[in-house]
């Protein structure tokens, strides 16, 4: 189980906005985050605020310290999901956190151009981390080929970083070809379909 935390609690050990309005860096990442895998009514509370929390506030208030302070050449990546595209029924509110990363990194991505500050999000699918195990999604249920390790992520996404094209990125070529199908698809499809896979 996860204990309900406040914003200021997630980033606040070290003061993190503090810190990154007071000195400065060329590239701040925003990876925190972690879902619950449940029927919605059954998950506590105290649990779906302690992820949104983190998913959404800690990431809004860290992206606004560092942008607030950003120079020309700068570069904010929010890792987000490729589950941000595609509902699942049992990672319901993680899916919904994710998609507010990748439509809030979209619109910053096209208000910051114009300071030359580049912003982008992440979209990475199933990765080999705890994530799967924190959650309680079962990822060791998925075709070995929808897995990634972290490091490929991890390059794949410095690669776009350096190319600065894309405000949004999808790793692994199988994930963005079902991206691509996804979106030819109903809405009404693509989530039954995926709440459908033995996540």
């Amino acid at each position: 189980a996860v204990d309900p935390v406040r914003v200021d609690e997630v980033v606040g050990v070290v003061d993190v906005p503090e810190l990154l309005e007071r000195e400065h860096h060329d590239l701040l990442i925003n990876n925190a985050g972690f879902g619950i895998k449940g029927r919605f009514e059954e998950i506590g509370l105290g649990q779906i605020q302690s992820m949104t929390a983190v998913n959404i506030d800690a990431l809004v208030q860290l992206s606004h310290a560092y942008l607030r302070t950003a120079r020309a050449g700068d570069a904010l990546m929010n890792v987000s999901s490729f589950l941000s595209f595609i509902p699942v029924a049992d990672l319901n509110v993680y899916c919904a956190t994710k998609a507010f990363v990748t439509s809030f990194s979209e619109s910053l991505w096209h208000q910051q151009r114009e300071r030359d500050v580049f912003v982008m999000a992440l979209c990475p699918g199933a990765t080999q981390t705890n994530f799967g195990e924190r959650s309680g999604a079962a990822y060791e249920k998925l075709p070995a080929m929808l897995d990634q390790s972290a490091d490929a992520v991890v390059d794949y996404a410095l690669r776009h970083l350096k190319r600065r094209r894309r405000p949004t990125v999808i790793s692994g070529a199988l994930n963005r070809v079902m991206g691509v199908l996804h979106r030819l698809r109903s809405r009404k499809a693509a989530v039954k379909t995926m709440s459908g896979m033995d996540f």
